[in-house]
């Protein structure tokens, strides 16, 4: 049971590091289009008239436009998410902890450092819930763990373990349920900013920086058609002004919203988490395979999501 549940917050806390990169991105890119476009008209005849600080015209100012976006409303709830998964990335490493704690109790009698670790989570918990409104982490009743399979747990020990596993159980469901409130703020500013990373490779390929040939290379590879070396690609399309404009077509065009395939992943592995505790707590086979599914499907969303590429890794979070 402890391993299956360090197992899955460990998954968990890697879907964390890669969210909160792609949180930072995006207000980085929010930043930057909003400025790239308001300021285009920021000129005199043939001369640009943006300043650096303190410039005669705000919306033409580097410093005044950088101190207005910090309270865009958009700007505002992506600031909220990032505190959102800090949070969660506190929780995730106070239940890892718990489960660690869970872990050491099965093997001997650790005395207060199970529960000890379980408050913890249970604050953790309580603080990311009340930041998503959603209240406290349920505690459990303290007659309800004492009994294993319907019966008196044989000792203390035992009753430490059923009850260690039925409070773990309430905070993992605290954790679920967050996230499908987190996952909801996501939808509401995606709804708003649109298609952030869309937008900025619009504005690059405005700006000439736009490089074609990965995009060209990835539509050979979907095909199944061999590619050839990166200088082939650069003279084929330096020399087809067709080739290249459908190549930027496809890298800007937005595959439009397709939900969030990391943190559903991420639910339903703590839903699977939770029936394991469940299956402990009544004396049932306790076998982890639903969760191992989960892990190894969340693994695989995030290492794809952590690609090097940037746009195929925006692609494959929004799947």
């Amino acid at each position: 049971m402890a391993k299956a549940g360090i197992g899955a917050t460990s998954a968990i806390s890697q879907e964390i590091d890669v969210r909160s990169d792609r949180v930072s991105n995006k207000i980085a890119a929010q930043n930057f289009n909003y400025a790239y476009s308001s300021m285009r008209n920021c000129r005199d005849g043939d001369q640009w008239t943006i300043t650096i600080a303190d410039g005669p015209e705000p919306a033409c100012d580097v410093l005044a436009v950088a101190t207005a976006r910090s309270n865009a409303p958009v700007a505002v709830k992506l600031a909220e998410l990032a505190a959102i998964i800090r949070l969660r990335a506190r929780a995730v490493e106070k239940l890892t902890a718990a489960y660690r704690a869970l872990g050491s109790e099965a093997e001997y009698d650790a005395g207060r450092e199970l529960e000890t670790a379980i408050d913890e989570a249970t604050a953790s918990a309580t603080q990311l819930g009340t930041a998503l409104g959603i209240g406290p982490v349920t505690e459990v009743v303290a007659s309800s763990a004492k009994f294993i399979g319907g019966q008196l747990a044989e000792n203390a020990h035992q009753r430490r373990l059923v009850r260690g596993s039925a409070r773990l159980q309430a905070i993992t469901r605290h954790l679920r349920l967050a996230l499908e409130q987190e996952r909801k703020r996501h939808e509401q500013v995606d709804s708003v900013a649109g298609d952030i990373e869309a937008e900025t490779r619009r504005h690059l390929t405005t700006a000439g920086l736009l490089e074609a040939s990965p995009t060209l290379r990835e539509i050979m590879e979907a095909s199944d058609f061999p590619a050839p070396d990166e200088g082939s690609l650069i003279m084929a399309l330096e020399e087809d002004p067709r080739l290249r404009a459908a190549t930027q077509v496809t890298a800007i065009a937005d595959g439009g919203p397709n939900g969030d395939p990391a943190l559903s992943a991420a639910i339903d592995l703590l839903a699977a988490l939770e029936v394991e505790h469940e299956a402990f707590q009544a004396r049932r086979e306790v076998s982890t395979a639903a969760v191992s599914v989960s892990i190894d499907r969340l693994a695989e969303i995030v290492e794809r999501a952590s690609s090097a590429d940037p746009q195929a890794a925006a692609a494959t979070w929004e799947e």
